[in-house]
């Protein structure tokens, strides 16, 4: 019999690591694709992406390799290379109705993002609408939503390393209902798969939708829908602006959404169990009566949260108990009324600074925050200091992206008894315990339906997973797994298994 191996140091050697990842560190935006390069200190701009069909205005998402060097770009319904050239099996990621309606190209903040995995392989996510819908709503004007939202699978050492999109508009969710906007991914806290959340679109509903996905390196798997607990009553027009984020350590996530309610709503986030609690509301101030809400971003220390309305941005301090002093006015218009663009989507970028895009999509200037990480006045608002030098580099808004530097967590789950297993032993039976080669489980719940069976190591890190049904013994194979410590999870009930 195999001894067990079981080095508990192991368990503080990843805890809060940063990976050191360049995957965002070069934005595609604008007409053309101008790029930002933040590579270098000073940032470098004004490099095009040679292709006048696809525009990176506002549903656009791209991501770079290791070294920070430009990899993928999407328009949100085709993927192309570092070039702007269109991928191998990369156009027309949308249904052809919605395609064409759209002129190829998203108009909505957040409408895709890219995914890496290992191996050179990258998942793109897209929303799009199916015939009906854009017939009946989209083009009759009423009120249409996203109601398909679509995964694709790129190789990009497919082709002789030119890449190939291997698998394509494969359906997450069919016929639902989805916002235009607030699509955000986190990664997982085994440090290598991600959460993906998308904002449901229930119009006139007393609650908040979200969807969650979990992306592994071979599947993906539905995680159902979250709830918060707050109204939703943006009218149909209202829902082209808006944005999900969460904080650099991806514990906690915001979203805001063009409403007359002028709210905010944030909530705790675990990136084990993709999972958000503690649920809150937070009233934006209004100035000269601005009536929508289009963006937000996290500091870099997760102390404040930036807001961007159409005219106004203001800085909520997250620490601060005392609604009437946590909100600050950062800055109004930066220019006169009749040159004004409005304000849309507020990104933090990999220099630390924060840049603020524009609604209208012509401006050749983007509006920056110097010191976001510093409260009132010292966050250092400048106006329109990032300036295009092109004829062509028109900003639009900066791309779509996750913090792809989250690194891994200590554990998922304490390592006590008493923490871990659960109270009723008869819920979740495991035999025999320890195991080696095959282990036998049964969850006990009245009626017979399917169930999700996790299977996690020490360090939080998905091992198995698999669909069961209840009420019935299932064998599950364990010989290619290494000797030690492990967590079994059934429908939120866990206990500890000992493989050796």
């Amino acid at each position: 019999m195999k001894k067990i191996v079981f080095i508990l140091g192991m368990f503080f050697l990843q805890l809060h690591i940063k990976a050191q990842s360049k995957l965002g560190n070069v934005w595609v935006a604008g007409l053309v694709g101008y790029q930002l390069n933040f590579n270098s200190v000073p940032l470098i701009h004004d490099t095009i992406v040679f292709n006048p069909v696809l525009l990176y205005e506002f549903g656009h998402s791209n991501i770079c390799d290791s070294n920070g060097n430009l990899l993928l770009c999407s328009d949100g319904m085709n993927v192309s290379n570092n070039t702007g050239a269109i991928l191998d099996n990369g156009d027309t990621l949308a249904t052809s109705f919605f395609y064409n309606f759209s002129n190829s190209f998203s108009r909505y903040s957040q409408s895709s993002i890219f995914l890496p995995m290992a191996n050179n392989k990258y998942y793109l996510v897209t929303p799009s609408a199916n015939d009906t819908m854009v017939n009946n709503q989209w083009i009759m004007g009423i009120n249409g939503n996203f109601n398909l939202l679509y995964y694709h699978v790129i190789d990009m050492n497919a082709n002789g390393g030119a890449g190939k999109v291997i698998k394509r508009m494969h359906p997450l969710l069919e016929n639902r209902k989805m916002d235009k906007t607030q699509m955000m991914a986190c990664r997982h806290a085994n440090g290598k798969d991600w959460w993906l959340l998308k904002k449901a679109g229930i119009l006139g509903s007393d609650s908040n939708e979200i969807f969650t996905f979990l992306f592994t390196q071979d599947s993906v798997y539905n995680y159902g829908m979250q709830t918060i607990p707050f109204p939703r009553n943006e009218m149909f027009w209202q829902d082209f602006p808006g944005q999900m984020k969460f904080n650099q350590a991806g514990t906690q996530m915001a979203t805001t959404v063009h409403n007359w309610l002028h709210e905010v709503y944030i909530a705790d986030f675990d990136r084990c169990t993709g999972k958000l609690s503690n649920f809150k509301k937070r009233k934006i101030p209004v100035a000269g009566g601005d009536s929508t809400s289009n963006g937000l971003a996290f500091s870099p220390n997760g102390r404040f949260l930036y807001v961007t309305q159409y005219s106004n941005i203001y800085q909520f301090d997250l620490q601060d108990t005392n609604q009437n002093t946590a909100w600050f006015y950062v800055h109004g218009i930066d220019t006169t009324s009749s040159e004004f663009a409005g304000y849309t989507s507020i990104d933090l970028a990999p220099n630390g600074k924060m840049y603020i895009g524009h609604l209208q999509g012509t401006s050749h200037q983007m509006s920056v925050i110097d010191n976001p990480d510093l409260a009132w006045n010292a966050c250092n608002f400048c106006r329109k200091c990032l300036r295009s030098i092109s004829l062509n580099g028109v900003f639009g808004t900066a791309p779509n992206m996750p913090n792809y530097n989250l690194g891994a967590l200590s554990p998922c789950w304490p390592l006590s008894t008493s923490e871990i297993e659960i109270t009723s032993s008869d819920e979740l039976m495991i035999t025999p315990n320890p195991a080696q080669d095959q282990f036998t489980i049964e969850f006990v719940s009245k009626g017979n339906h399917e169930v999700n069976y996790n299977l996690y190591d020490a360090l939080g890190r998905l091992v198995q997973r698999k669909k069961i049904f209840s009420n019935r013994k299932v064998k599950l194979d364990i010989a290619d797994i290494p000797n030690g410590l492990y967590i079994v999870e059934v429908e939120g009930v866990r206990k500890k298994v000992i493989v050796e």
